[in-house]
């Protein structure tokens, strides 16, 4: 059983007879195991006279310090240990709320005791250390709650989602993580190999809300989303190289950098279509490229932008481009999508499109550049391999598609 010692200041006692004597129930120095102790003092004069006063020790189980200023070491709670706590699934929610809230308020020490914002190699480590903590946490809650059930745990800075399920409940769904944020699964066979409908399994999905973990509101901080599944045993099931691809959406990217630049249409009487043709500076290798277009007017249909390396004037025939994608107009607000394996040169392009029949449109364009990470957890290290930007995303959120389970982020410029 897990003590702690605590030690105070004794009662002040006096009666007129000068003396006293004191009875305790608890001296101070004593250990307090998990739970709540009442420690009770009584006073007695030489005439039987007494009088009594008592406080409350309330002993909780919290998560141990996070960090290592060196390497990102696991110093968190220890599964093992609070399996042994032999607590209801109720109290096991209200256990695991006041340990993941005592992670945020560590977040909170860490962030306000520094001098100066958070640097980024500081940020991954504190992201890493978390994740690790949430996850030990997370294991801890599916080893005292039964097979269909599940809590969802949140603090300012950490949102963690446990459920315990048959393996068919948990998968060929979507797993919303507050505003916006969402995994949307394939069905069982594409994730598990020789695993049935019936078994039980485990679902842990976390979301770090980053830009609380910083003084400023960074506009280049996102968040980090990450899930994974255990079998009975809480040993980790793998998923990886998935035929079909899992889909995680990133909302909310915010736009505080975004300068438009307004865009004119020529008229051309001779085709019957207004031609558009603008600069695009391209700044991030392997990135992929959405160019959002924004018009007070409705625009409506489907066309191709052809992408050149030098300015083109129009042709019918529009040789020599590069590349040509899809460009989708849907009222007011149109996008191009430039996948990220067709950037093979940061340099300026030439983007031009046309729209049908003579419209008097402008549109503000605006350039974001964003490609999908996961943690590789043998390196340690982010890479994008398995991982690529759906041309769902716009910008104001990324839709990263992977054949394969862990942790994901987006990173994302834009001009």
């Amino acid at each position: 059983m897990h003590t702690i010692e605590l030690t105070w200041s004794l009662p002040s006692v006096s009666d007129n007879s000068g003396s006293v004597s004191l009875f305790v129930s608890h001296e101070s120095g004593s250990n307090f195991s998990i739970g709540v102790t009442t420690v009770s003092y009584i006073a007695e004069d030489p005439s039987g006279n007494t009088a009594y006063c008592w406080f409350s020790v309330a002993v909780k189980a919290v998560a141990r310090p996070l960090f290592d200023d060196t390497n990102a070491t696991r110093m968190n709670i220890s599964t093992s240990e609070l399996k042994d706590l032999n607590i209801s699934a109720e109290e096991t929610g209200l256990l695991a709320q006041d340990i993941l809230q005592s992670m945020n308020k560590a977040i909170e020490v860490f962030k306000n005791t520094s001098e100066h914002d958070i640097n980024d190699q500081d940020m991954d480590l504190l992201t890493k250390s978390v994740l690790r903590t949430t996850d030990d946490l997370a294991k801890f809650v599916l080893c005292n709650i039964e097979a269909g059930s599940g809590h969802v745990l949140e603090t300012s800075a950490i949102r963690l989602n446990v459920d315990f399920d048959s393996a068919e409940k948990l998968t060929n769904t979507s797993v919303e993580m507050g505003d916006g944020h969402t995994f949307r699964l394939p069905e069982m066979q594409n994730l598990f190999l020789n695993w049935t409908s019936r078994q039980p399994i485990g679902r842990i999905v976390k979301r770090l809300l980053r830009r609380s973990f910083r003084h400023d509101d960074n506009a280049n901080v996102y968040d980090v989303l990450s899930m994974s599944f255990t079998d009975g045993e809480l040993n980790d099931l793998e998923v990886n190289g998935t035929e079909e691809d899992i889909s995680i959406t990133f909302a909310g990217d915010y736009q505080a950098f975004e300068t438009p630049v307004v865009v004119e249409g020529v008229y051309l009487e001779y085709d019957d279509v207004t031609y558009f043709g603008m600069d695009v500076n391209i700044t991030h290798l392997f990135h992929a490229v959405i160019i959002n277009l924004e018009s007070p007017h409705a625009v409506y249909g489907i066309t191709e932008a052809y992408i050149f390396n030098d300015m083109v004037e129009y042709s019918s025939n529009y040789s020599g481009y590069q590349f040509s994608v899809d460009a989708q107009f849907d009222g007011g607000n149109s996008s191009i999508f430039i996948p990220e394996n067709y950037i093979f040169k940061a340099e300026r392009y030439y983007l031009t499109f046309t729209v049908p029949q003579k419209q008097d449109v402008k549109f503000s364009m605006s350039v974001k550049h964003v490609v999908c990470d996961y943690l590789n957890e043998e390196s340690g290290t982010w890479k994008n391999d398995g991982c690529k930007v759906s041309p769902e995303s716009n910008m104001t959120s990324t839709v990263c598609l992977c054949n394969h389970l862990t942790t994901f982020k987006t990173n994302i410029e834009i001009d």
